[in-house]
């Protein structure tokens, strides 16, 4: 009798556990859902958003700087990871492709961010179009200021430095279109 007792006691304190656990992980489960939604979408909820001011290593000098936005030009930020295989193809074909669209536009700036190791970051930012700012990240990586939800990110900036536009491109043909993009202005007017 004390045997089977022992046994029932033993079961049941071993299901509370499995229960107990159980609960933990729908509360993690619960809590992350919460957070996401609390974020919406993830590309609205940069709508507006100022892009902070950040340090970096330029790819080209091995220089730290920090970039802070100047209010007169306009803004485009691509945010790649170096282990990331669809960033290592974007960055390989904006290489490849001459960008007739920063020759045109004067109140433009296109930065390159890289996250990853300086020397992976590097090899895969070399022989970019030199008026295309090439960064790697530092101390901080930007993505984890940025409520992003994953990379390559293209953050499109006012001349004010709040986001307007905010995508996940797939080809070097939606980064183009970012970049040629007339609307963003108007974009512009209507957060004000």
């Amino acid at each position: 009798m004390t045997l089977t007792l022992t046994i029932v006691v033993i079961g049941l304190g071993l299901v509370v556990i499995v229960h107990g656990l159980a609960m933990c992980v729908l509360y993690l489960r619960v809590t992350k859902l919460t957070r996401l939604v609390a974020l919406g979408s993830g590309a609205r909820s940069l709508l507006g958003f100022e892009i902070p001011h950040f340090q970096a290593i330029n790819a080209r000098s091995g220089e730290t700087v920090t970039y802070k936005k100047n209010e007169t030009i306009r803004l485009c930020l691509l945010i790649v990871s170096s282990d990331c295989l669809l960033c290592q193809q974007l960055l390989y074909g904006l290489r490849d492709q001459k960008v007739q669209i920063l020759e045109d536009s004067e109140n433009l700036e296109f930065i390159v961010y890289c996250q990853g190791s300086l020397r992976g970051a590097s090899s895969l930012l070399s022989r970019m179009d030199s008026r295309m700012v090439t960064l790697v990240a530092h101390d901080t990586d930007l993505t984890t200021v940025l409520p992003l939800k994953s990379v390559p990110a293209l953050l499109s900036t006012d001349s004010t430095g709040r986001v307007v536009r905010h995508t996940y491109p797939f080809t070097v043909e939606d980064i183009f279109s970012v970049l040629a993009s007339p609307e963003m202005d108007e974009q512009a007017v209507a957060l004000d």
